[in-house]
């Protein structure tokens, strides 16, 4: 059975998402939205992101996927044979991330970590090898189940992960329109556009700042592969031509 594939665009983890909720998915834009992810923008170390404060994709799959009705099974950590036992034994598609993507090495010049996120599909693993729906442009990819686990284990990134995430058994608990999940999502949104912290336009304008004085090589893209979705630096998105 071949497994449809939803990507070539933004949004790595709401695709995922899609892919795993089957006909019954929202748009990815939508899922987007719902997430969170749109309703601010951060500086950590320096560095900008076009997330709220407090935000990242682990919080936003959960809440996106309980506006609409939905729900998975998650599991994380443990060895990367652990890991792997997990996908043989899930029985179908997994959303697995996040990935350290400088480290997915289907993608053209990569094989470094460039500590940004990602999230794919796993489709199978057999032979000692990951089958996989990148939702960055590589439908079917492959790779060694060594370095599929590598990716999978990195989690140098600018909030709390746990190593060999994994979420399977996507299923829908009760019927949610998309207008009404979406209207159910403002009073979150309200608050992300309202942190605790600093405010968005405050770190938007600080940021301009950096910008203006110059970016270190810390804050451009270190990588010459483009970057869709997940949550990476303002600077590095942009040299690396994603949203």
């Amino acid at each position: 059975m071949v497994f449809p594939y939803v990507g070539s665009g933004p949004y790595c983890y709401a695709n995922s998402a899609a892919m795993l909720m089957g006909v019954a998915a929202p748009e990815p834009s939508a899922i987007e939205v719902l997430t969170g992810s749109p309703f601010g923008l951060s500086l950590h170390e320096g560095l900008a992101y076009f997330d709220p404060l407090g935000w990242n994709p682990e919080i936003g799959l959960d809440t996106a996927l309980d506006l609409l009705g939905w729900t998975c099974e998650r599991v994380a950590g443990g060895s990367a044979a652990d890991a792997v036992r997990r996908l043989r034994d899930a029985g179908g598609p997994v959303l697995a991330g996040p990935v350290e993507i400088g480290l997915l090495r289907h993608h053209p010049g990569s094989g470094t970590p460039v500590e940004s996120d990602h999230f794919v599909v796993v489709i199978g693993a057999e032979d000692g090898h990951v089958h996989f729906h990148d939702p960055h442009g590589y439908p079917f990819s492959t790779l060694p189940v060594a370095e599929f686990t590598a990716a999978w284990e990195s989690v140098s990134f600018a909030y709390p992960a746990v190593p060999f995430t994994m979420r399977s058994d996507f299923r829908r608990v009760r019927a949610v329109d998309v207008p009404d999940a979406l209207r159910a999502s403002l009073p979150a949104a309200r608050q992300w556009l309202a942190p605790a912290g600093e405010m968005p336009a405050a770190a938007a304008l600080r940021f301009a700042d950096l910008v203006e004085d110059g970016l270190t090589p810390g804050q451009e893209a270190p990588r010459p592969f483009r970057r869709a979705g997940g949550r990476a630096p303002i600077g590095r998105r942009r040299a690396l031509g994603a949203r």
